[in-house]
C-alpha cells in the first residue's frame, strides 16, 4: 500500500516498506497517544463508556504494543 494525501487529523496508513524500526516509533507513538486518553482527567470520559468499548480500546492498546515488541524484534535482527 503506498503513502496516500490525507487531510489534516485524517489516519492515513504508510508503506509497509518501511523499516522496522520506523514501524514500531509509529506504534508506540500511537500507543503512547491513546494511553494519554485513558488515564487521569482525560479519561474520565473513558471510564463513563460501557464495558464492552472500555475492553475493546484495551485490547486495541494490548494488539499496539504487542505489534511494537514483535516490530523491535524485527527491527533488532536487521541491525545484525
Amino acid at each position: 500500500m503506498s503513502n496516500t494525501k490525507s487531510l489534516p487529523g485524517t489516519y492515513c496508513r504508510r508503506s509497509d516498506s518501511r523499516s522496522a524500526a520506523d514501524r514500531a516509533d509509529d506504534r508506540i507513538i500511537q500507543a503512547e497517544a491513546l494511553a494519554c486518553l485513558l488515564y487521569g482527567e482525560s479519561g474520565e470520559g473513558f471510564r463513563t463508556l460501557n464495558d464492552e468499548i472500555q475492553d475493546n480500546v484495551c485490547w486495541l492498546l494490548r494488539d499496539l504494543l504487542a505489534e511494537y515488541r514483535v516490530l523491535r524484534e524485527q527491527a533488532s535482527l536487521e541491525a545484525q
